[in-house]
């Protein structure tokens, strides 16, 4: 009964309104926090532009965000209004606010005015996000109220670890860093092409403060011994550990070694693991092989005296 013309044209015209806000979000919001970023006070990676020149990773996160928002909301827009209310007003609050002292700090022509209409804006729209914040705490509010003091807080942590590594990064502050010994391992299951291209890279970097091993992790004397066998036939004369693993696990008892090998070096003294690897033509075939060089790579760039080498052998048939 009450669907008439006018019903229809309200409803358009809320539509229009709530499309607008959404645009006005996603076309502000990343632009925001690509400034945040450059400042530092969120991860570097929104002030960088996409392909199509927009910060396309505020825009994800924002995407991300409003699709959190309305699953855990369940999409009723008189759950979400007191969130959306609180958080417009008092950004109004604090713009103008801004702009007061703006106006006192430059003091252009004028300016007084200017700034008593900016005070009773910052004043009303006050007095409206407090009217909202205590009216409507219950039924959402608290969680704009509690969420933005956190995010101040982990701005402030943000741009105090990107100031600390900065100032430990600067080239100002740095000490000598003298080797006077490497040791170069390279982890070598059998003699491949991957392992000789390995043991190359090694040749390379080798001179009278350079010893070379190769490390071999057996579950079996069989397969270090034929290991052996060929290196002999190869005339490779580097010297072959041979790791003892019986439950047949391969990165525990290397990183072991590797581990004790570390504590026994002296200073200037550094270790410098070579792996060798395999690079497929096809993202898929790579997740069909076991991740190993990966893996060891990851667990050792955490220790201080260890350099990690990827040597990549491109395979030509697949």
């Amino acid at each position: 009964g009450g669907r008439n013309l006018m019903y229809y044209i309200l409803q358009a015209a809320t539509a229009i309104i709530l499309i607008l806000a959404a645009n006005t979000a996603f076309a502000g919001a990343p632009i925001m926090a690509a400034k945040l970023a450059t400042e530092g006070y969120i991860p570097r990676i929104f002030a960088l532009r996409g392909d199509r020149l927009v910060f396309h990773n505020g825009i994800l996160l924002l995407c991300a965000g409003s699709i959190a928002l309305v699953v855990v909301f369940h999409a009723s827009v008189h759950s979400l209004i007191p969130l959306y209310a609180v958080g417009v007003f008092l950004a109004f609050t604090i713009a103008q606010a801004g702009m007061v002292v703006r106006w006192n700090t430059l003091k252009p022509q004028g300016y007084k005015a200017n700034a008593l209409v900016n005070g009773i804006g910052s004043t009303v729209t006050g007095i409206v996000t407090m009217v909202i914040a205590s009216t409507k705490f219950m039924a959402g509010a608290w969680l704009v109220l509690l969420a933005i003091p956190l995010l101040v807080l982990l701005f402030k942590k943000i741009k105090k670890h990107y100031s600390d590594i900065s100032h430990e990064l600067s080239s100002q502050n740095q000490v000598p860093y003298y080797v006077i010994k490497n040791h170069i391992l390279i982890p070598m299951s059998s003699l491949s092409k991957p392992a000789l291209n390995a043991l190359e890279f090694a040749k390379s970097m080798s001179n009278e403060d350079t010893d070379i091993t190769i490390v071999h992790v057996s579950s079996n004397s069989e397969t270090a011994e034929k290991l052996r066998k060929k290196l002999v036939e190869k005339q490779i004369n580097f010297e072959l550990v041979v790791v003892e693993s019986p439950y047949r696990e391969l990165i525990g008892p290397l990183f072991d070694f590797i581990d004790n090998l570390e504590k026994e070096l002296k200073t200037g003294e550094v270790i410098t693991v070579i792996i060798p690897e395999f690079v497929t033509h096809t993202w898929w075939h790579y997740l069909l092989h076991n991740q190993t060089g990966f893996l060891l790579r990851t667990v050792l760039l955490l220790k201080k005296n260890i350099i990690v080498a990827s040597v990549p052998y491109h395979l030509k048939s697949m």
